[in-house]
């Protein structure tokens, strides 16, 4: 177990896709669960704002976290970092949830699990060629679509 304040990025390489469709796909994928703070694609990195909404579970003190994500073209492919950073203040459960000034947080353990599920969100749309333009196309009429494709007027 990692001591509070060590990084701990879940990792992975994604072949066959662009840096482009990473990049976008992380931003697209945290922004659903995170305020984003920074995009930048020059730095290659993406960052969220706090999300100050949680209580640690095994102390009761008030939990911060963010997301950290760096993305780098690779011989290989294209490779992701993650990485749920977490501060947490001595102040007790719901009473301190109003309190969100800079003073008094310090480094918690980094949630390997919350990376973990994010970067299998990740993981699930860049998937090369899912879904295909073959699907569209073999996929049968269902009820309400136009008889003659999608492309219709």
């Amino acid at each position: 177990m990692l001591l509070p304040g060590s990084a701990d990025w879940e990792m992975a390489t994604f072949e066959d896709v662009s840096f482009d469709d990473v990049f976008a796909i992380t931003v697209v994928q945290l922004d659903r669960d995170y305020a984003i703070r920074l995009a930048d694609r020059s730095e290659r990195r993406v960052e969220t704002d706090w999300d100050y909404d949680s209580v640690s579970p095994g102390t009761r003190y008030l939990q911060r976290e963010r997301v950290l994500a760096e993305i780098d073209p690779l011989e290989e492919g294209v490779g992701l970092r993650l990485r749920v950073e977490t501060e947490v203040k001595e102040r007790s459960g719901l009473l301190g949830l109003d309190d969100r000034t800079a003073e008094g947080w310090s480094a918690g353990r980094d949630d390997a699990e919350r990376a973990a599920y994010l970067m299998q969100r990740i993981r699930s749309v860049l998937v090369p060629g899912r879904p295909s333009e073959e699907f569209y196309e073999r996929r049968p009429l269902l009820p309400g679509d136009p008889e003659e494709g999608f492309d219709a007027p």
